[in-house]
């Protein structure tokens, strides 16, 4: 066993041997399937046939026809609207933050989307209010309407704002009082601007006032104007311009002919009247080729009835002939973003396009029926939650074909027509040969889902729901009517809502050599579905199992279980089996062997083997420890969340929660009441007599409040000064001198949303005069406070006021127990409004901060509170719904016989941030003590945190706990429970409970003070002489008090009942410094993981099944190889079992009948030392390859998993190790070589490396060599553990090969998710809509080209000249992004040397690249949207240089020479290229001449973190001449 001596030096590999590695292992992103998380806005390309959708996080995904996809990510900046310039393969995203950036679709290696320009910093303020935006159809002029009534022009070419409105408000307003008689005086935000289909010279602007102008661009005046009597929201021309239409917001639209003047109205109409609706949002108005108008419009439904409802409604009106016209509303159950049409030809619609919050809608008009299309792509896999996944691989092509056939019945009611959005081209070979690859998802609905990811687009193939064989309270059918108003029709798949929690679907199953899928649920039930072509009625028989057969004490608490019913199939899979275990507890681990026509499950009470062809069961085990039984029903969750959403109870349980809130209150006020049984010295000032309510609740004056009088809200004064510094207790300060200017310009900024209820007039007070220079560079100094309710104020104490500049409650981050609102209505009478900020009362006592830190520099605070909780908050611009997750540190780990009598820990809950600061880190330590020391290094992004228990470092950039130490003294850890003091203050108020808790602690005062006045006394038998100094009669307090008395401190010894906690850390420094003199060795250190012991109410039930896994290998003898289980649970316990007599069932695909006996023993048994969770068993060959089934390790289904003894190798030294069975727990990797179940080597994970593994997988990278005969392979084991990081390890001797950061790890989702492949891939959902694949070989490439065809000579070249009017700088914000290592795709093969331009080509371009599917790595998903993959720490080599030149094209007299360092370039003139393919210059502008450009340039940017700098600023003196069309 000397071989497993810790910290023995491995050999060092060579230099042959790091290349090879990188040349086998490397990360990289493949794709994004499903449909993307929170989208904001979508496009279309009306002649590339692309369509867009921008999201909330600055993701942008391109679609073409299925297959085709692109991506880009704008770094988490929030997109608001995206505009195709048509045929140019270009698009327009303007984003949240006031920015307008051109995006365009290029290639070089492969085809990809890069970042060509961004608007000007000082557009930031007209982008911002930015209403609507309208692209003419020259594709050079942008115009924008914004919230005031302006409207200005965007130029294209040289990419610059024109800040001078070309339609200004007054004009309008003149027009107006012209036409208009001043019936209104401000025509309000612009709403929609249309340009006319035929004469591009013509737009319709529609302005929220209720006013519609006809404008002329190139004589800039208006034609005509219209006014309505309500406030418009949308307007479309149809019919050729000879017509337009306007939706209004009381729910109606109107038709207008547009050669008429003013007010003439063809068709005004309330579609869903007379009863006041909601507004019409928009309206699109087109000619069916039958010549029947189509009136498409969202919202207008009736306020009072169907104000929740999203829906769009489609009119199809024929005034002669009464069949003809169809009217239908899409019912959707989530929130409408937008809408569009694609037509065949104008004005002849083919389909309606609709994008919601959760899903996409592509609905057929050309169909009479208007039926949906089957999304090949943008499916919505959370339509229901998903609870679980399953790879298929290399599915049996017989299978795949039953299943089209069977799915074909269930796709009935979608369209027959071909797919709409048919851009790009997709160049591969279409192959019947070509392997198919399955996704199962199972559902909280109990459905499963079955998805092909053959290619990138992942259709759904065929869904399956369980709930139909069952039981269940049925939700109440809202579907509406025939006859019903509006005629509503359910439309879309997204529904969150569950009948019946326990349908959920817990693990899968499928062989689809056999046909055979198995479905467990979370109520204990197991079904096996087999294919069936005949219309069936099934009668479901039932096999219970008990896995607590003989433990009668044993009482279940949870639900019940499933009652099956009768129901019908007509095609497709069917029920063969049902089996339901008792207790009815989630199924934990699932495993099939289908060549033994069986299946092992197990839940946390035990587990079965069960053959589903005979429906038999073989085994049967419980896993529980005896003596635990009785607690156990108690301890053992149901599995049941309690956030799912059940449909038609919400009533009934929002109605048992209320009442017992009821209750709850009824209980609190009568505690407020003193027990007549409790005795109270009438001479206390609290006695009953004594006691003034009027004295107790009475608030002193505290504060001072100034009202401002004159605004008609009387709102208050911000107070400059005397300010209650007390609003709240003040617990802890912490001064911050110097502060970073750029933090405080920050800090002002949020402060200003904190500050919108109080006055704007400028303070009253203005007595005196103060002659100092108010000077910008003046130091800036800032108190901290932090309170008694959990606030941390700002005080700015550069001068003598100090007033508040900012405020942060972290109250809004924890579940406390709220004070009951005593805001009366608007109706109550007197009508009071609570005024001031003082108030004593805290919530939850809990809250109160004791320990500040700041650092202005990198904008963090660290917030540390009296229950051991400790949040850091950085900076955020954006709103933000923040789900904090916690992470716990245990300084007492180990210690079980520690019991914590104090306080509970603090509870989060998701909350809305607007801006300011924002949690990005929450750690809480347990025990949940008092902080009582706290250090902050921001240098190395780490701090460090101590109480009473001990302390802990800290690094909250990576959410990482670094060290964790206690410092209480082992032998009185028993003792200390009760000795250490939660830290609650005394005099703490709390509201709804402060008069019992005061009355209580008063009588505790008093007490002690009386037990005080007694010790004063000295008791008689104490004889003191009267001579003495110290004698009663000689006592002076003056005279002892002023003489120093020396107290001896050699020695202290810990009371129990000492105030001062021996352990406690007081203090806590950062420094670097020479801390030894000579270099330091690192050791890793190994932690204590070898003992675990099992806690009652441990979340983690040591009995639960966590892994199952079947095999065929030598159990017993090296002679015969027998069908084996093999069994993990929680508590490290591993069963081996060995099934005898299943031979015969091999023979072929058919079932068969026999009636050979049947033999299931124990045949082994293994107990980890360590008791850690066993997650995966497998069972590896000579290879070094999986040959069994189960442990989630997938396989791909044509690789025979099972070979007749006949085949096996002749029996030799080498064979008789060459099978051997790898048992990974969740701390550890061990190899034991089989029969003997000898240690062959392990790898402590958790020892070494302090994470615990979350999953496995075998897999086998391949490497091409020179000789095309020859393949260099290794088997190697992958791991993902709980920090998101995937590691490999060469098998058999689990040595580390390479180290990858994949995954956050706060994300639970994405590390619960993660699903590893058998072709070196993995997926996992990084939101709870999108499912991401990586690769980790870069070798494993299949050709697959993607081409793109666009007009490259209407592809205008972006002027960049010095005429432009401000810099286009690097904004600081962004400066970390450039300081990233480029991602693969975005690294270009040379360094250029110039920027210059290039000759255009004089016709359509074809651009295709090479693009690897699902086993390679180049995808032509720009790595940039890979927001989950960190790539730092992979050790990549490239081959070209880490500068990429830029696309833009810089046509001023001068070229660009870059510098050998790469940081700074110069300009020198030279003659200007060819302009054949430029486009005319605009009109000349007086401006001044040319200035040098400088442009600097980080070390290694991305082409799309860079800027153009200009080098002047010129301020337009007059208004841009009218828009040349």
């Amino acid at each position: 066993m000397f071989k497993f001596k810790l910290n023995r030096k491995q050999p060092e590999e060579n230099e042959a041997r790091r290349r090879l590695q990188k040349e086998l292992f490397g990360l990289n992103k493949v794709c994004d399937r499903g449909f993307p998380s929170r989208p904001s806005a979508i496009a279309y390309d009306y002649e590339l046939k692309l369509i867009a959708i921008g999201t909330h996080t600055g993701e942008i995904r391109i679609y073409g026809q299925p297959g085709f996809q692109l991506s880009y990510n704008l770094e988490s900046t929030s997109i608001r609207k995206i505009i195709f310039l048509n045929n140019l393969a270009r698009l327009l995203v303007l984003t949240l933050d006031g920015y307008l950036h051109l995006l365009e679709i290029n290639h070089s290696n492969t085809l990809r989307i890069d970042r060509i320009c961004t608007s000007n910093e000082n557009d930031e303020t007209i982008l911002k209010n930015t209403q609507t935006l309208c692209l003419l159809r020259n594709n050079l002029n942008l115009l924008i309407g914004v919230n005031n009534g302006n409207i200005y022009s965007f130029n294209i070419e040289n990419f610059t704002l024109n800040t001078i409105p070309i339609i200004p408000t007054e004009v309008i307003e003149k027009t107006i009082v012209e036409y208009c008689s001043g019936r209104i005086v401000h025509p309000g935000a612009v709403q929609s601007i249309v340009q006319h289909p035929i004469n591009d010279d013509k737009i319709l602007i529609g302005y929220k006032n209720t006013l519609i102008v006809h404008w002329d661009l190139p004589l800039n005046s208006h034609d005509r104007t219209y006014i309505y009597k309500q406030e418009v929201e949308s307007v479309c021309w149809y019919n050729q311009g000879m017509n337009f239409a306007t939706c209004h917001s009381n729910g109606s639209y109107a038709l207008w002919d547009a050669k008429k003047q003013l007010n003439i109205v063809e068709t005004e109409k309330i579609p869903y009247g007379p009863y006041p609706c909601t507004p019409m949002t928009k309206i699109c108005v087109k000619v069916m080729r039958n010549g029947d108008p189509l009136i498409i419009f969202s919202g207008g439904l009736p306020r009072s009835s169907y104000a929740n409802k999203h829906s769009i409604s489609c009119l199809g009106e024929n005034e002669h002939n009464s069949d003809r016209t169809r009217h239908v509303a899409f019912d959707f159950t989530t929130e409408i973003i937008d809408f569009f049409t694609i037509d065949r030809s104008r004005d002849d619609p083919e389909s309606l396009v609709v994008l919601l919050n959760e899903e996409i809608i592509v609905i057929d008009l050309i169909t009479d029926t208007w039926p949906l299309y089957h999304l090949p792509y943008l499916n919505s896999i959370h339509a229901s939650p998903v609870i679980c996944t399953t790879l298929v691989y290399n599915v049996n092509k017989e299978f795949y074909k039953k299943l089209l056939n069977y799915a074909s019945v269930q796709f009935e009611d979608y369209s027959d027509r071909k797919w709409p959005i048919t851009g790009g081209e997709i160049n591969h070979i279409i192959d019947d040969t070509q392997e198919k690859h399955l996704l199962l998802t199972g559902h909280e609905d109990g459905s499963v889902q079955f998805w092909n990811i053959t290619n990138i687009s992942m259709p759904l193939v065929y869904k399956l729901k369980t709930s139909d064989y069952f039981q269940i309270e049925q939700a109440p059918n809202d579907d509406v009517d025939e006859e019903t108003w509006p005629p509503f029709r359910k439309t879309g798949l997204y529904d969150p809502y569950c009948d019946d929690p326990r349908l959920a679907i817990q693990k899968l199953a499928l062989c689809t050599n056999t046909d055979t899928l198995i479905v467990a649920g979370t109520a204990g039930q197991v079904l096996t579905f087999q294919f069936t072509d005949e219309p069936t009625d099934v009668n479901i028989t039932t096999t219970t199992v008990n896995l607590l057969e003989g433990c009668e004490s044993f009482v279940w608490k949870g639900h019940e279980e499933m009652k099956t019913k009768s129901t019908f199939i007509s095609s497709g899979f069917l029920v063969t089996s049902f089996v339901q275990l008792y207790p009815p507890a989630a199924i934990s681990a699932l495993a099939l062997c289908s060549d033994i026509r069986s299946y092992a499950v197990g839940t946390a009470h035990g587990f079965t083997i069960i053959n589903y062809q005979q429906n038999r069961i073989l085994s049967a085990k419980c896993t529980l420890d005896p003596n635990a039984i009785e607690n156990l029903s108690t301890t053992i969750p149901s599995s049941i969340g309690h956030s799912t959403l059940i449909r038609g109870r919400s009533l009934k349980k929002s109605l048992r929660e209320s009442f017992r809130r009821f209750r709850k209150g009824r209980t609190i006020k009568k505690s407020t009441i003193i027990p007549p049984t409790q005795r109270i010295d009438e001479n206390s000032p609290l006695s009953p007599t004594n006691i003034h309510l009027e004295e107790i609740t009475r608030v002193p004056i505290e504060q001072i409040i100034v009202i401002d009088l004159i605004t008609d809200t009387w709102p208050l004064y911000h107070l400059p000064y005397l300010n209650s510094i007390h609003a709240s207790p003040v617990i802890c300060t912490t001064l911050v001198y110097n502060v970073n200017k750029e933090f405080y310009k920050k800090l002002l900024n949020y402060a200003s949303v904190q500050f919108e209820d109080y006055s704007d007039r400028k303070w009253p007070i203005t007595g005196g005069e103060i002659n100092h220079i108010i000077d910008d560079t003046q130091e800036k100094h800032l108190l901290l406070t932090g309170h008694e309710d959990g606030s941390v104020q700002f005080w700015n104490i550069t001068n003598i006021s100090m007033p508040l500049v900012y405020k942060l409650k972290t109250s809004d981050y924890f579940q406390i127990e709220q004070a009951p609102n005593d805001d009366v209505d608007e109706e109550t009478w007197p009508p009071f409004r609570k005024t001031g900020l003082y108030d004593p009362y805290c919530d939850d006592p809990r809250l109160a901060i004791q320990k500040l830190v700041l650092c202005t520099n990198t904008d963090t605070l660290i917030v540390a509170g009296t229950a051991g909780q400790v949040l850091t908050f950085q900076f955020t611009d954006e709103p933000t719904d923040v789900n904090i997750t916690t992470t716990t540190v245990n300084l007492l780990e180990g210690c079980e016989s520690f019991v914590w009598k104090g306080h509970e820990e603090m509870k989060t809950k998701s909350t809305f941030i607007s801006s300011g600061f924002l949690v990005t880190s929450f750690v809480q330590l347990y025990p949940p003590a008092a902080i009582s020391a706290l250090a902050l290094c921001s240098d190395i992004r780490s701090y460090a945190v101590g109480t009473a228990h001990g302390f802990t470092i800290i690094n909250y950039q990576q959410n990482r706990i670094l060290s964790a130490k206690c410092t209480l003294d082992p032998n009185a850890i028993e003792n200390l429970s009760t000795t250490i003091p939660s830290s609650i203050g005394h005099s703490t108020l709390i509201r709804g409970r402060s008069l019992k808790k005061s009355l209580r602690e008063s009588f505790r005062r008093f007490r002690k003070g009386r037990t005080i006045k007694k010790s004063t006394i000295i008791p008689p038998t104490q004889r003191i002489d009267e001579n003495s100094p110290l004698s009663p009669t000689n006592i002076h307090l003056e005279e002892i008090t002023r003489v120093p008395i020396e107290r001896q401190v050699e020695f202290r010894e810990f009371k129990q009942n000492d105030d001062q906690i021996i352990s406690m850390v007081r203090c806590l420094y950062f420094a670097k410094t020479y801390l030894n003199s000579e270099e330091i060795t690192r050791v890793p250190i190994e932690r204590q993981v070898e003992f675990r012991e099992f806690k009652q109410n441990d979340d983690q039930i040591i009995s639960m099944v966590r892994c199952l896994y079947f095999a065929k290998t030598y159990l017993n003898s090296v002679n015969d190889r027998t069908h084996s289980l093999w069994v993990g649970t929680n508590g490290g316990h591993v069963y081996v079992y060995s099934l005898i007599g299943f031979e015969s069932q091999l023979t072929n695909r058919a079932s068969i009948a026999t009636d050979q006996t049947y033999t299931c023993s124990l045949a082994k048994e293994i107990r980890l030392k360590h008791k850690a969770p066993v997650l995966s068993i497998v069972v590896l060959d000579s290879l070094n390859q999986s040959i069994g089934q189960g442990s989630n390790i997938p396989l791909k289904e044509s690789i025979s998993l099972t070979t007749d003894a006949s085949n096996t190798l002749t029996i030799n030294a080498e064979n008789i190790t060459s099978h051997k069975v790898l048992i990974c727990s969740e701390e550890q990797f061990k190899i034991f070589t089989l029969p003997q179940l000898k240690p062959l080597c392990k790898y402590k994970l958790t020892a070494t490396e302090g994470t615990r593994v979350r999953k496995i997988n075998v897999n086998q990278f391949t490497l091409k060599t020179d000789n095309p005969n020859e393949i260099h392979s290794e088997s190697c084991l992958v791991c993902l553990d709980n920090m998101g990081q995937i590691s490999i390890y060469a098998l058999p001797t689990l040595r580390r090969q390479i180290l990858f950061n994949c995954v956050k790890p706060t994300d639970i989702l994405a590390l619960s998710s993660f699903q590893f492949t058998p072709s070196v891939h993995a997926f996992y959902l990084q939101s709870s809509s999108e499912l991401s694949e990586i690769t980790f070989s870069p070798q494993i490439i299949l050709p697959y080209s993607m081409t793109i065809t666009y007009d490259k000579l209407q592809r205008k070249t972006i002027l960049r000249s010095s005429e432009d009017k401000s810099n286009i700088q690097i904004k600081s914000v962004k400066s970390n992004r450039i300081d990233q290592t480029p991602s693969k795709d975005s690294i270009s093969s040379s360094l250029p040397q110039s920027i210059e331009s290039k000759t255009e080509p004089e016709e359509p371009v074809t651009i295709k690249t090479v693009k690897s599917d699902h086993y390679g790595n180049n995808s032509g998903i720009s790595t940039n949207s890979d927001s989950a993959i960190d790539l730092n720490s992979v050790n990549m080599t490239h081959d070209g240089p880490l500068f990429q030149s830029t696309p833009i094209k810089v046509e001023i007299e001068s070229s660009v020479t870059v510098s050998s360092n790469g940081h700074d370039c110069s300009l020198s003139p030279v003659s200007q290229k060819s302009s054949k393919t430029t486009a005319a210059p605009p009109p000349p502008v007086p401006v001044k001449p040319p200035k040098p450009i400088s442009v600097k340039v980080r070390q290694a940017p991305t082409i799309n973190d860079v800027h153009y700098h200009n080098g002047t600023n010129n301020q337009a003196t007059q208004q841009t001449p009218a828009i040349h069309t």
